[in-house]
């Protein structure tokens, strides 16, 4: 499952955003999303930068942290889409590339599609790094009993 989680939370004043408040409203959605038959559903937690009231909004840090602590928590993980568009500020860039909407919030179509091939190769580039990481530590198992 992917929850693009943090955008509306964190859509206030700094000083309005309650990093624990937050932990507790998604993990206990977690944890009851993974009591329903679904332990071993994979949780994929995703952000983004983005603007609150004409300015750099400065919770995405604070949203980057929490959902890290989430996915450990739940065992999950986090496709850092925050991160991966340039940190705070970094929609602004998006937005002149045409991958951002004049809200500085919501990406256009054409984002969100960068944003899936992005992920999508970090996945395939990951499986094959875990793929030869693998190869070699079965190289080794079989070398070592070959030379025994």
């Amino acid at each position: 499952m992917f929850f693009g989680i943090g955008v509306n939370d964190a859509h206030v004043r700094s000083r309005d955003f309650n990093a624990d408040r937050f932990i507790q409203r998604y993990d206990s959605l977690l944890a009851r999303l993974q009591a329903q038959d679904r332990p071993f559903t994979p949780i994929f937690l995703t952000n983004t930068d983005n603007f609150y009231k004409g300015a750099p909004n400065l919770n995405g840090l604070k949203v980057q942290k929490a959902m890290h602590a989430l996915a450990e928590k739940h065992n999950g993980a986090v496709y850092d889409v925050f991160e991966v568009m340039g940190g705070t500020g970094s929609i602004a860039s998006w937005l002149s590339a045409g991958l951002a909407r004049k809200d500085r919030i919501h990406l256009t179509r054409e984002g969100y599609f960068m944003i899936a091939d992005l992920l999508y190769t970090a996945l395939i580039d990951d499986f094959a790094l875990w793929l030869h990481e693998r190869s070699l530590s079965q190289h080794t198992i079989t070398g070592n009993k070959q030379g025994e």
